[in-house]
């Protein structure tokens, strides 16, 4: 039940603060501003934002995706009398 309650709070929260994010940046369309009394626009209009998006986003795929987890399964024989008489060591990669 408690985590039940856990899950609950967290999915609440989550809602509450993205409720609350799409709403301020709803409400910061409407605002224009100026610098030096020069309208700046959107970062929607400047290309070379874009491209430094979509350079960072591949960087972060590819240097993610190129991460290769290893499993490892250790199997030990051995005989009546305790004593060790074979080892094996599996490896076997995970994608």
């Amino acid at each position: 039940m408690k985590k039940i309650i856990n899950s609950l709070f967290f999915k609440a929260t989550l809602f509450c603060s993205m409720f609350v994010a799409f709403h301020t940046v709803l409400l910061a369309q409407g605002a224009t501003v100026e610098v030096n009394g020069q309208d700046v626009g959107s970062w929607f209009g400047r290309n070379w934002m874009w491209i430094a998006g979509v350079i960072v986003l591949l960087l972060i795929i590819i240097l993610a995706g190129g991460s290769s987890r290893r499993n490892s399964r250790t199997t030990v024989v051995t005989d009546r009398n305790g004593e060790v008489r074979r080892t094996t060591t599996t490896t076997s990669e995970v994608e």
